[in-house]
């Protein structure tokens, strides 16, 4: 009965030699189809760079500005991510609770005496925010394994470039925030409406750059700035001019961002049909496809995490064809479009389709379905978040001299104002009666739901004590 446990060495050695047969027929199988599809080079940095420039604005280019202030003023290695004493000290500001409490709390000094300090750089960063182009290039210079993955012919090494220097940007971001924060504090409002002009111009010309992990890090400064607008907007009495002027610019700001969207979507096609070139690259060495070599190959690569995961699954580029790969990277560009322009509530109706069409192409390095809801989500929750504000800027306006809030918010703005962008329904208003809230209404964003942190527009200021708990 127990027999067969005494032929198991001869079962195990069996089915050994099968899987070695089978993974020495995938291995000349493919290099045979890769030795075999033509092989034109493409210079993809370049096309990246020349994608860049294609949506500037007329007028000057920032970066050379910006460029200053990172490889200059603050000493940055975009290598191993560090700068100089001036750029500790502005990266502190954002693990601070500048943005938390009371003004007057004595445990903002540390962070009060760092703000002050960076006052300086806000010269230059308001000469590099007036300039409504920027242009961050692709260079390889930025990646530090890029001698080791040119023995491979790895040429996207490049993309990685707007990323490595995203941390000054956010940084700069920060402190012009707190800067912002100082000013309304002590009202203080051709300086406040300064900053607010400079943090919003920043994240406009983010929103001009080709690569996403760029436009999810700008969210983040939007995030920022409008919750610190908001806290003032709910903490103080402005005058109308002011309010006004508030109310101006983040329309300009919700237009633009609104246009610029899925500016990202095209370059990061890009960068996926390089992944393909890199493939079928004369300087591969196919030869070493076999399943060990294959991971020490793509170890060589681990400096490029974001490159690995486009990838993914290494069996895919078994018997896959270029043609196919491209044409497939092809139909998921004009299908990233589609969704990205559509409301939320088609989003889920894409989901099935997106599976079926990308879930198993030759290449597999196309994300899953659940990525892209998390970034539609997050970037429309962006959209609905700035119109949210404005209404609370014309909210501030209509209420000047101390008029009481009113019940309805078509009473003092229009029906087009009220609405929200994505959904296309009323902004949710009520009136609160609490004396111990300095806020006199909370406005929520109609189709999040309402455990969502984000869909109150007007949350209350945290205090430090909430925050250290």
């Amino acid at each position: 009965m127990f027999a067969w446990i005494f032929r198991w060495p001869r079962h195990a050695a069996l089915c050994g030699g099968v899987v070695l047969v089978l993974l020495a027929y995938g291995a000349w199988s493919t290099w045979a189809i890769m030795t075999a599809q033509p092989r034109p080079t493409v210079d993809y940095i370049a096309k990246l760079n020349a994608l860049t420039l294609e949506g500037q604005p007329e007028r000057e280019d920032a970066w050379p500005v910006y460029r200053k202030i990172i490889f200059e003023t603050f000493e940055y290695d975009p290598i191993e991510f560090e700068g100089n004493a001036t750029y500790t000290r502005l990266r502190s500001l954002l693990g601070s609770h500048i943005f938390h409490g009371r003004w007057d709390d004595s445990r903002l000094d540390v962070a009060k005496s760092h703000l002050v300090a960076a006052y300086p750089l806000l010269t230059a960063f308001d000469q590099a925010t007036a300039l409504p182009g920027l242009a961050v290039p692709f260079d390889a210079s930025y990646s530090s394994s890029t001698e080791r993955l040119d023995e491979y012919g790895m040429t996207l090494a490049a993309s990685a470039a707007p990323f490595r220097i995203g941390a000054p940007f956010r940084y700069l971001a920060t402190v012009n925030a707190a800067a912002m924060r100082a000013a309304f504090e002590v009202e203080d409002w051709d300086e406040a409406l300064a900053r607010l002009e400079s943090g919003l111009a920043q994240i406009e010309q983010q929103a001009l750059q080709r690569f996403l992990v760029v436009h999810l890090s700008s969210s983040a400064s939007i995030e920022l700035l409008l919750t610190e607008l908001c806290h003032q907007l709910d903490e103080k009495s402005m005058s109308p001019w002011v309010a006004d002027a508030i109310s101006d610019r983040l329309l300009v700001f919700q237009t633009r961002m609104a246009e610029r969207m899925t500016n990202w979507i095209d370059g990061e096609a890009l960068i996926r049909e390089d992944s393909v070139q890199w493939i079928y690259g004369q300087s591969l060495p196919w030869n070493s496809l076999v399943l060990g070599d294959f991971i020490e190959v793509i170890s060589v690569w681990a400096a490029r995490p974001a490159e690995v995961a486009y990838l993914g699954d290494f069996g895919g580029l078994f018997l896959a064809d270029r043609e196919q790969s491209v044409a497939s990277i092809e139909s998921w560009r004009e299908f990233l479009h589609r969704v990205y322009e559509s409301p939320p509530s088609v989003w889920d109706s894409f989901g099935e389709p997106y599976h079926q069409q990308f879930g198993t192409v030759p290449v597999h390095m196309l994300e899953d379905w659940g990525l892209h809801r998390r970034v539609l989500n997050q970037f429309h929750t962006r959209q609905s978040r700035i119109a949210g504000v404005r209404v609370m800027a014309l909210l501030e306006s209509a209420l000047a001299n101390g008029n009481e809030p009113p019940k309805s918010l078509l009473e003092v703005i229009s029906e087009n104002d009220a609405r929200d962008p994505v959904s296309g329904s009323f902004f949710e208003y009520q009136i609160i009666d609490d004396e111990a809230d300095v806020r006199e209404y909370v406005l929520r964003v109609p189709w999040l739901p309402q455990d969502d942190y984000h869909a109150i527009i007007n949350s209350k200021r945290l205090t430090i004590d909430q925050m250290t708990f």
